[in-house]
């Protein structure tokens, strides 16, 4: 067995209120390995996204995909013997991968890609649309759409990272997004965008543009979207009521921790806006819409990405989202990269993705996982009462440490099938993607040799 595999086989972490364990499945070598996605096909199975980012200008990378990555996990080798297809590789700086749902553009094998980065050679990003599943042959890789740039001059092009498809006040989803500029004199524009589906001609040529509304000024890196229905308490009934459309928007050059929303249809025109925080000390770098405690109220998870200090920290959502306190609860502090970390693209945390890990437990709240990005590990935090929402404290494990540098962004599903979940580490600076796998019973399968 090698040195590599090794080192994964003893990399196990046992929780002992629960019992439950992660254990390594194997990685595989990836250059620059900067975002992972797991996507769901019509067909039930899952396909895993990898981002590659070259840090050399003038570069240009690629987007990875393993096919069923289920079925490959099921086969000797495992996590070791996962194979890897080049989806795209005529882009600067991917970002995010995601879903296009089906009922956008009548079609259940459509992805979008996200691209752009702060450097010189590679900050004229887009978002493109991919036929995931086009028939290629050798040397050829899936065919893509800008749906964003006709608008923009080259040099005033942006840099995306997030897009979510929404239903609008005309019945068809269009794409929302939120983007940044750099201009060459260090100006910033930073906007939440809405992109609306064409609806006439082909979708999918670039000669049809999707229409540019400009939302509103601030988002620039990532956001978080969710729509739920308002419930009332009438003569001891609980009603449910109209819909509420919510935008989370960290914004992490201003330093500020935004809220948005409209109620009864979604008219994004309309929307009212609430800053949650404000403090140049947490850099607020993404979030996630969720009931963190389990009393039936969402609440905002919120990573603080910074060289010193980052913290993980929820926010519980009052009853009035204008007038009400959201009160504040650090679930953790203290992140920092090693060393001393002055560049402003140094920064721990990373994206945080809170979830129930299996089917087979009935927890109340969520496990959170966390990459720590800069500081090269990846966290897994429980909460110690699973049974009290009003007690905030979490147990925090350390579940990866990369051999070498900064760990990019994870993801995690249920790819194999048995109820428990599959997380896939990036490990950008050490070149490795890999296969973690959750175990509600605590009983952990060694990695095959």
């Amino acid at each position: 067995m090698s040195l590599l595999r090794c080192a994964i086989f003893f990399t196990l972490l046992v929780n002992c209120c629960w019992g439950w364990t992660i254990s390594s499945k194997g990685s595989v070598l990836v250059s620059f390995p900067y975002s992972s996605s797991v996507l769901e096909n019509a067909d039930g199975t899952h396909d895993v996204t990898i981002s590659q980012f070259d840090p050399v200008p003038r570069t240009k990378d690629q987007v990875l995909v393993v096919r069923d990555v289920g079925k490959q996990l099921s086969r000797l080798g495992g996590g070791f013997a996962l194979k890897t297809e080049v989806l795209i590789d005529n882009i600067r700086a991917p970002n995010e991968v995601g879903f296009v749902p089906g009922d956008v553009l009548d079609r259940d094998d459509l992805w979008w890609v996200s691209s752009g980065y702060p450097e010189i050679t590679k900050k004229s990003g887009f978002v493109s649309v991919i036929e995931s599943k086009a028939e290629l042959g050798v040397n050829l890789t899936a065919p893509t759409y800008d749906i964003t740039s006709l608008a923009l001059s080259l040099q005033d092009r942006r840099i995306y990272n997030r897009v979510q498809f929404v239903q609008s006040l005309d019945l068809h989803p269009g794409a929302m997004t939120s983007r940044f500029h750099i201009a060459l004199d260090g100006n910033m524009t930073c906007e939440m965008v809405w992109l609306k589906n064409p609806l006439l001609g082909d979708p999918l040529s670039e000669w049809f543009a999707w229409e540019e509304t400009v939302l509103f000024s601030g988002p620039d890196v990532y956001f978080s979207y969710a729509e739920y229905n308002l419930t009332y308490e009438i003569r001891n009934s609980t009603l449910s009521g109209i819909k509420r459309f919510v935008i989370v928007s960290t914004q992490f050059f201003s330093n500020k921790l935004v809220v948005s929303w409209v109620d009864g249809l979604p008219d994004f025109k309309k929307l009212k806006h609430r800053v949650i925080a404000s403090d140049p000390n947490e850099r607020f770098y993404d979030s996630q819409i969720i009931d963190l405690n389990g009393d039936g109220n969402l609440d905002i998870l919120v990573s603080c990405s910074n060289h010193e200090n980052g913290k993980l920290i929820a926010y519980e959502s009052p009853l009035s989202w204008e007038r009400g306190i959201w009160r504040k609860h650090v679930i953790h502090d203290g992140f920092a990269p090693p060393g001393l970390g002055l560049l402003e693209s140094m920064g721990s945390p990373g994206s945080p993705l809170a979830l129930f890990p299996s089917i087979n437990e009935n927890r109340k709240k969520p496990m959170i996982f966390l990459s720590g990005k800069d500081d090269g590990k990846v966290y897994a935090f429980e909460a110690v009462d699973d049974d009290d929402s009003t007690n905030w404290s979490y147990s925090n494990h350390t579940i990866y440490t990369s051999p070498l540098g900064s760990v990019g962004k994870i993801s995690a599903a249920d790819v194999t099938g048995d109820g428990d979940i599959e997380i896939f580490i990036p490990a950008y600076a050490a070149g490795m993607f890999n296969t973690y796998s959750y175990n509600h019973r605590g009983i952990s399968l060694p990695p095959f040799p």
